[in-house]
């Protein structure tokens, strides 16, 4: 009798069923609600010294929301860059600044980004020295 029980007891425990705690049984939970802002990634870095006609910056923000919106910034320079509108979670941007306004000078440039829920974050200046 104990072996017969068993055998029909334990696909019934293992559905959950017998204990009744198969309301308790939940998946994983899901992050938070998001309330950051995209990170972002500035290359190059600074503390960085060019040379050339051009320097090519490429800015990457990502964000789990999607982002919505890069704009990207020259400190100093008298030209300026539309923004990038998106709805991903990774965007990648290239940007040519001309350096002939800069020689044996440095300047700086910064990026801000949104995502889809509003959250925004904007990145520290970064220097470059041009030679």
């Amino acid at each position: 009798m104990f072996r017969r029980l068993s055998r029909l007891a334990f696909p019934a425990l293992a559905a959950g069923v017998m204990c009744g705690c198969r309301e308790n049984l939940s998946e994983p939970s899901s992050p938070g609600p998001d309330s950051q802002g995209p990170t972002i990634q500035l290359v190059p870095g600074s503390d960085t010294t060019v040379t050339g006609s051009t320097l090519n910056i490429l800015v990457t923000a990502r964000d789990r929301s999607r982002v919505q919106t890069l704009w990207f910034y020259v400190v100093g320079g008298n030209f300026g860059y539309p923004p990038v509108q998106a709805n991903d979670t990774v965007l990648t941007v290239g940007y040519a600044v001309p350096l002939s306004g800069f020689r044996n000078a440095s300047f700086g440039f910064y990026a801000r980004a949104t995502d889809l829920l509003g959250n925004e974050t904007v990145t520290g200046t970064v220097t470059v020295l041009v030679r």
